[in-house]
């Protein structure tokens, strides 16, 4: 008798927390659309376009300075990549 209670409240405790998550999760997802919205209409506003390659597009021109090149940062990368070899140990 006592293991029908156990598993009885511990489903209603899964069921809570998988209630909760998903509250969670909605949240998220109508916070998210929120952000969407407002950065829509200030570029509605703006009269520019919303997309995000162009939101991104502007972000990375805003934060490469003005004498930096392009290609500098890809020779960069270049240098510092590392071989390596992975072996399994058993």
């Amino acid at each position: 008798m006592t293991h029908i209670f156990s598993r009885f409240f511990r489903t209603v405790f899964f069921l809570i927390l998988a209630v909760i998550g998903t509250a969670a999760a909605l949240l998220f997802v109508i916070a998210t659309m929120m952000a969407v919205a407002i950065f829509y209409t200030i570029a509605k506003v703006r009269g520019q376009r919303f997309s995000a390659r162009a939101y991104w597009n502007q972000r990375y021109k805003a934060r490469r300075g003005p004498l930096q090149k392009s290609s500098t940062r890809a020779k960069q990368q270049a240098k510092d990549v590392i071989d390596v070899q992975v072996r399994e140990l058993r």
